[in-house]
């Protein structure tokens, strides 16, 4: 059974980053610079995380997993005001949110892509 869960890493080589950036790049979704969203079995997060370690120090680096709610369900960011938006007539919270309540933003339409919720 496939789970969601933020993965984010702290790097201290430039080299190192860079290689831990590009492997995570090709197998989760980027949310920030050191933070993926990853959708997988736990046996692929434990090979995944099993091959990071081969790129960092781990004295001096630090890579972490946190199980995560699906994304759909996630806030992104919050509108203008500061407030959560209202949410959606059938009671449910909006999907995906960014700072204009909208489903835009290249986060947003990248998520939104995958979780199929946009053509």
């Amino acid at each position: 059974m496939k789970h969601w869960h933020l993965v984010a890493y702290d790097v201290a080589s430039p080299k190192r980053l860079r290689r831990v950036h590009r492997h995570l790049s090709a197998r989760a979704l980027a949310v920030q610079r050191s933070v993926f969203l990853f959708h997988g079995s736990h046996r692929e997060l434990r090979r995944m995380l099993s091959e990071l370690d081969v790129l960092i120090d781990g004295t001096d680096d630090d890579v972490r997993a946190y199980p995560s709610i699906h994304p759909a369900r996630m806030w992104l960011s919050r509108t203008l005001q500061g407030e959560a938006p209202d949410p959606r007539p059938d009671g449910e919270p909006p999907l995906l949110i960014s700072h204009d309540g909208e489903i835009n933003g290249g986060i947003c339409r990248a998520l939104a892509r995958r979780l199929r919720l946009t053509p």
